[in-house]
């Protein structure tokens, strides 16, 4: 038996780019197969075994001495599985088939993500990020900025140098390019991940320890020899701005400001009994909910980035909060609840969404410093 592999010149399968996958040559015209469908993830020179984060074993019935399984769908029914792990390795899903003595296997790296062929040629090259940014959009200082590229997988004899350079345009002087982050990769550490930090205070920090103290304009971030595919951030001053942090339709975390007015509203439910002509409550539910305006967009690509974040089915949002964070991470996981996104191409537009936390975070109580002695004001 075969798999009849229409994907072996795919570094990485991405859900959205998977059909059907046809097991041939079945020993038994009309025969029963044992199928085995397998997640694993493992990380190169880790001596442990590969840990299993799905299998699932079923039989289906040869026809013409052929199989053809359903591929994206299988794919598709197992997608919080198939995203990076820390490390940028991804998973590898493995289904092997058995049929009397026969036996044939089938294995590749995937990621749950969907774009068209074309751009995921692109994407399969090297220097290119894993984003559905515009390439030119705003940053802020307290936001936080992260870009993810692809190491392709080299030769065992081979290594790989990777420099991510930022230039950096000040007010005053004259650009200035910086190193940002430098790799050298190993065989046994190519074909993953690697996601670069590049938020402002990266960026202000970076140029500090080089004694450039100039106001930071703007900033590109690119690998070393394709400065075609740099990403500009527009930096903005302004910290009452919404952030929020996204998984992709390519399987990768975005970041998206809601530059537009903001109100919150809290429901509540009350439910209560009447005893001898009083009243008394007995349950007090309420959630908080909070309605952001991505701001004005002015163009298509700025549509599809909004867009692409409604759609996404893992969503998060900045503590931008002057106190303490409320938990280790800055991160806090919400459901949107409704959206209105109706946009024309060539004019001004704006999107708003209502949107609560996923989680309880409790309540808060008020901030407390040290201050200044009470002065009475004559009224």
């Amino acid at each position: 038996m075969i798999f009849e592999n229409i994907y072996e010149n795919s570094p990485v399968l991405t859900v959205g780019a998977a059909s059907t996958l046809k097991l041939s040559e079945v020993p038994i015209d009309n025969g029963i197969v044992n199928f085995r469908f397998r997640i694993i993830s493992r990380q190169p020179g880790n001596t442990r075994p590969p840990i299993t984060q799905l299998q699932v074993d079923f039989q289906l019935q040869a026809k013409r001495s052929t199989v053809t399984l359903k591929l994206k769908e299988m794919l598709q029914s197992a997608k919080r599985h198939l995203i990076p792990d820390s490390y940028g390795f991804l998973p590898h899903v493995i289904i092997s088939a058995e049929c009397q003595e026969d036996t044939a296997e089938w294995e590749s790296s995937v990621i749950y993500g969907k774009c068209t062929p074309f751009d995921f040629q692109k994407l399969s090259q090297a220097g290119i990020w894993w984003t559905m940014r515009p390439q030119e959009v705003r940053t802020f200082i307290h936001g936080e900025e992260k870009l993810t590229t692809l190491i392709p997988q080299i030769k065992s004899n081979e290594s790989l140098n990777v420099r991510v350079l930022t230039k950096v345009y000040f007010r005053f002087l004259t650009p200035h390019e910086f190193l940002l982050e430098n790799f050298d990769i190993e065989s046994l550490f190519s074909g993953r991940f690697v996601t670069i930090d590049c938020s402002y205070n990266t960026i202000r920090a970076l140029a500090a320890i080089q004694e450039f103290d100039d106001i930071i304009a703007a900033y590109d971030i690119y690998i070393e020899g394709y400065e075609q595919n740099a990403q500009r951030f527009i930096v903005n001053t302004n910290q009452r701005v919404k952030e929020f942090r996204f998984r992709n339709s390519l399987g990768i975390y975005d970041y998206i400001y809601a530059v537009g007015e903001e109100s919150q509203e809290l429901q509540t439910e009350v439910g209560t009994f009447t005893n001898s002509g009083v009243e008394t409550e007995t349950s007090n539910t309420s959630k908080l909910y909070f309605n952001s305006n991505s701001g004005y967009i002015d163009t298509s690509e700025q549509i599809r980035f909004w867009n692409n974040f409604l759609e996404s089915d893992e969503r998060y949002v900045l503590d931008n909060d002057k106190q303490p964070p409320i938990t280790n991470d800055r991160w806090h996981k919400i459901a949107i609840d409704e959206a209105e996104s109706k946009t024309k191409n060539g004019e001004l537009n704006a999107i708003t969404f209502k949107w609560h936390f996923a989680e309880d975070l409790g309540a808060r109580i008020a901030k407390r410093e040290s201050m200044l002695p009470y002065i009475k004001m004559n009224i």
